[in-house]
């Protein structure tokens, strides 16, 4: 190659390089920027709280996937500390095989009240929420979390307002969850928050967060059907131990629906008849609402991806997480950690993650601080986690090996099927 060619390409390809190398007058969280973990806040709902088995308590907060990431990063993080049995009380598995499960009896209450919280996530908050919502009497988990040291003094903020007053080099921000998961919870009988109001909540809660001068992380939302909260309808005809065709009609459901776990004691009600039938809606995810609750997930994910590229800010793919975890599960010791309820990795409210469950978002978070910010944090050890979780119990967990083989056999099955139908279609080979 001359020379005159050599430097023409160095002269189309410089400043491509120099745009890639050199960090973007935008948002901080930029490639090559090390993170300032000095003041660090997080915002979000119950999935960043700490909230497990159905209450916010100490056992929850301590292992939570915030006080996971501020120990291995070593940074420093105030919880709202919550006295057991938490908030509301906590259920309680009070035998592994078969299953009882009571929810504790007596509250908790809020332990540190003169010490300000840096995590201010709030269980129930949808973005708007986190915008607006203070503490009140007639919301007692946003007073016990986001209420003290401040009305001690007259002050009453919302999560983004103690944020903004706190002045943090770096925040959490994961919101978005609750604007869809209380639609999929309810059977589809409480509304989905309506996406054009999302969009402008969460482009203002991004800008007043930049605002502050804060690094950000964010993350998405997973796929709010695919919880342990939900058992498909063959499911539920299995463990009645009848064919789907005949207890499906009885109960109003059909395959391809969803009942939720508390819908379990009206099933075993109604087959003995004690109730009436059908199950009611709030129960019951039909396929549509299935649907409609699946596209609205995506729909909020594009917008939440769509703001962290505009701004520059990391993105934690939770999605992609939870929906590894339904397909491969997770290996421990022989066994295989599942999505289902009782599967290991989510809690007995069968909505938030048990304490490996929140260890696996832990890590999902530090891959994408030591990505972005080059921070170098070392990752929670699962194994440990899981070797000391109380949900994770191996009685009620499938062998690792049989899964394989049974889906090894599901594999070969599918990919002789098309040979099949040619011998079947073709009475010289078939016989």
């Amino acid at each position: 190659m001359n020379g005159k060619i050599r430097f023409r390409l160095l002269t189309l390809f410089l400043p491509l390089m120099l745009v890639t190398l050199v960090p973007s007058a935008g948002h901080a969280g930029r490639f090559m920027k090390k993170a300032d973990f000095t003041r660090v806040v997080f915002i979000g709902d119950s999935l960043t709280a700490g909230f497990q088995n159905g209450g916010l308590g100490m056992d929850g907060q301590f292992a939570g996937y915030a006080t996971l990431v501020a120990e291995q990063a070593g940074f420093d993080i105030t919880l709202p500390l919550i006295s057991e049995p938490g908030i509301p009380a906590k259920l309680q598995l009070l035998n592994a095989v078969p299953p009882v499960i009571e929810r504790a009896d007596g509250l908790g209450s809020r332990i540190n009240i003169l010490e300000q919280a840096t995590n201010l996530a709030v269980p129930g908050h949808t973005v708007d929420d986190a915008l607006y919502r203070r503490p009140s009497e007639e919301d007692p988990i946003t007073t016990v979390v986001l209420g003290y040291p401040g009305l001690l003094s007259g002050i009453s903020k919302s999560q983004i307002e103690w944020a903004e007053s706190l002045a943090p080099t770096f925040a959490f921000v994961w919101l978005g969850n609750n604007d869809v998961l209380a639609y999929a919870t309810s059977g589809g009988t409480r509304p989905i928050t309506p996406l054009d109001e999302f969009e402008e909540d969460y482009q203002q809660l991004l800008h007043r967060m930049e605002a502050t001068g804060a690094d950000l992380i964010i993350a998405n939302i997973p796929d709010v059907t695919t919880i342990a909260f939900f058992l498909t309808a063959e499911e539920i005809a299995a463990q009645a131990g009848q064919e789907l065709s005949v207890i499906g009609p009885i109960l109003g459901i059909d395959s391809g629906d969803l009942v939720t776990i508390e819908g379990l004691p009206l099933v075993e009600q109604i087959l003995t008849g004690q109730l009436a039938p059908p199950l009611p809606d709030e129960v019951v995810l039909d396929a549509e609402e299935i649907a409609i609750s699946r596209q609205s997930v995506i729909d909020v994910n594009r917008i939440i991806a769509r703001e962290a590229y505009r701004r520059n800010i990391p993105l934690v793919d939770i999605n992609r997480l939870f929906l590894r975890m339904q397909i491969f599960g997770l290996p421990f010791k022989g066994k295989l950690l599942n999505t289902k309820f009782l599967g290991g990795l989510f809690s007995l409210d069968g909505v938030h993650p048990s304490n490996t469950g929140y260890a696996l978002m832990a890590n999902h978070f530090i891959r994408t601080l030591n990505l972005r910010y080059h921070a170098r944090i070392r990752r929670v050890s699962i194994s440990r986690i899981a070797e000391e979780d109380p949900l994770v119990i191996p009685e009620l967990l499938p062998d690792r090996r049989e899964v394989i083989m049974n889906l090894f056999h599901a594999y070969k099955k599918d990919c002789l099927r098309p040979f099949r139908r040619v011998i079947e279609r073709n009475p010289l080979v078939a016989h």
